[in-house]
């Protein structure tokens, strides 16, 4: 017998203003995989939700994802496979720097007496220093995981991270991401549950992270409307089986 994934609420049933508050929206398909195992495919459509500012020019600003995390188990079954982690080649750089110096001064200062006069001359400062640096330089490359799959008993869990640095488009993840899994039940109750979470942001027209200040403002924002972060970055279903 198959199975289907109710979502609470089901993503289809959303209406699209419903959709456009949502950061990550997980649409999932199963198909049969031989005896006893079904296949779950993963459609993750992560989205920038955009916020207007009417005062005091009209402006557009964005919350998105950075980062997500999506979880799937299937209670009691064995999985049989799933999407595996994915790289980006990266290269590396160290250095180190030392310096070696020494610095002296000297400051004479003449004294005389001349019968009951004094008298006291300082003849100038003379300063010396010298330093000598060195330096060196080490370079590699490895790869890091911009998708990490870890599977352990009956769970699945993807971490889906957007590399650092200066981007040239965006700061943020967008598009869609297909994930799938295979499992073999073992017993003839085919449950679970789908969960998915992201790491969200504020940005600017230009689709650039906003500094501390005005995302304090941008929550302020999101008050007004009564807009939920938690509800935009947060999504749970769970798997039954279908009448």
């Amino acid at each position: 017998m198959a199975f289907k994934l109710r979502i609470v609420p089901d993503v289809r049933d959303l209406i699209q203003e419903q959709r456009d508050r949502k950061i990550l929206l997980p649409y999932v398909t199963v198909k049969s995989a031989g005896h006893q195992s079904d296949r779950l495919e993963l459609n993750l459509v992560l989205q920038a939700m955009a916020i207007s500012r009417k005062r005091p020019t009209r402006s557009q600003f964005y919350i998105a994802a950075i980062g997500a995390e999506i979880t799937l188990t299937a209670i009691g079954a064995e999985i049989i496979d799933y999407t595996k982690s994915s790289s980006i080649p990266v290269e590396y750089t160290t250095s180190r720097q030392t310096e070696k110096g020494r610095v002296g001064k000297i400051d004479p200062e003449l004294k005389s007496e001349l019968g009951k006069a004094k008298a006291e001359v300082k003849v100038g400062t003379f300063e010396m220093s010298s330093k000598e640096t060195r330096g060196s330089s080490v370079k590699y490359s490895s790869e890091e995981d911009v998708v990490v799959a870890t599977a352990f008993a009956d769970t699945i869990r993807w971490n889906i991270d957007i590399p650092r640095g200066e981007k040239a488009v965006r700061d943020f993840l967008l598009g869609n991401r297909l994930l799938h899994a295979t499992f073999k039940w073992k017993g003839t109750a085919r449950k679970g549950k789908i969960q998915s979470r992201s790491d969200i942001l504020f940005f600017d027209s230009n689709k650039r992270v906003l500094s501390p200040l005005a995302s304090l403002m941008m929550r302020f924002v999101l008050w007004r409307q009564k807009i939920n972060l938690g509800d935009a970055a947060e999504y749970q279903g769970f798997l039954s089986e279908a009448a």
